[in-house]
């Protein structure tokens, strides 16, 4: 068999797995792919807000590995603190303005935001010069000028969500590592071929399998301490349930010299509705942080 012929072979043969090489586009904006939430673009010195990146993309997989916490271009006006990699507080600490950047590369534009920041006083100048006219102030407004009870939220009722929130996030934090560790190898082996069917194999049974079913064991254990967690948290778990599962078949399609394509589409679909499980938990998410954060 001539070497011409071999090396066609062998490109019939190479399984692509889920998620394409060429998945990440050159220039391509962060935010289209992830949202960033949380936060106002004004603050008064003192205030900490939440800085929140919530992942859509169907390619939760290509680009869940990485860093985004956001970089102040002025410490003394904005710092931030890393809770995880998904999720900081912002603490206003300055009068001024800052940029916050998040940069995570591999053919991506950064994400950037302006905040403003400014002092209790300014609010307070703000807010008398916009009363500084001759008009009589009409203190017996009724309701339909100033709005009722309802149309506020509670802010204490708030700060319970929110907190309820971070605890959530707290639980998540440790298992984060098992996650970028199987996630990590993975990447490496998106394109399996005879020539490296055997270190693939070698990779998701010592370390993706592994890493991800840590995950899972420690995903089970997490206590979310209100409802509507609870509910994101299941679509959550659910997901890396079928995920480890989809892992778990292409382990055993590599297992023999020739791929079983037959487990490894199996496996494909499996990961797809993981994915799908995924995003459901993200855009509930987002929703909770819009509700609860402002």
């Amino acid at each position: 068999m001539s070497k011409l012929f071999k090396s066609v072979m062998c490109l019939v043969v190479m399984i692509v797995l889920l998620f394409p090489v060429s998945a990440f586009a050159a220039d391509k904006k962060l935010d289209s792919v992830v949202d960033f939430t949380g936060f106002k673009t004004t603050l008064t010195v003192g205030e900490t807000a939440n800085f929140s990146a919530l992942i859509h993309d169907s390619s939760l997989l290509e680009i869940g590995d990485y860093d985004y916490v956001p970089v102040s271009s002025d410490t003394s006006v904005l710092q931030v603190e890393s809770v995880s990699t998904y999720y900081s507080h912002i603490h206003a600490v300055g009068a001024g303005t800052a940029t916050l950047t998040v940069d995570v590369g591999h053919g991506y534009a950064p994400y950037t935001v302006t905040i403003k920041v400014v002092s209790s006083q300014d609010s307070v100048n703000d807010s008398a010069e916009d009363s500084t006219n001759n008009d009589p102030v009409d203190y017996s407004a009724t309701d339909a000028y100033y709005g009722t009870d309802e149309d506020y939220p509670d802010d204490d009722a708030n700060d319970v969500m929110l907190d309820a929130l971070v605890d959530y996030v707290d639980q998540l934090t440790p298992l984060e590592k098992y996650e970028n560790l199987a996630l990590s190898a993975y990447n490496k082996y998106r394109v399996v071929s005879p020539p490296n069917r055997k270190q693939a194999y070698l990779a998701f049974n010592k370390v993706i399998v592994p890493n991800y079913t840590k995950l899972v064991v420690g995903l089970k254990k997490i206590d979310p301490s209100n409802d509507e967690l609870a509910a994101i948290h299941s679509y959550y778990l659910s997901g890396a349930k079928l995920q480890l599962e989809g892992f778990t078949i292409m382990k055993n399609s590599l297992y023999s010299t020739k791929i079983d394509k037959k487990k490894y589409a199996e496996a494909n679909k499996k990961m797809t509705a993981g994915t799908a499980l995924f995003n459901k938990a993200l855009a509930k998410m987002d929703e909770y942080t819009s509700k609860y954060g402002g």
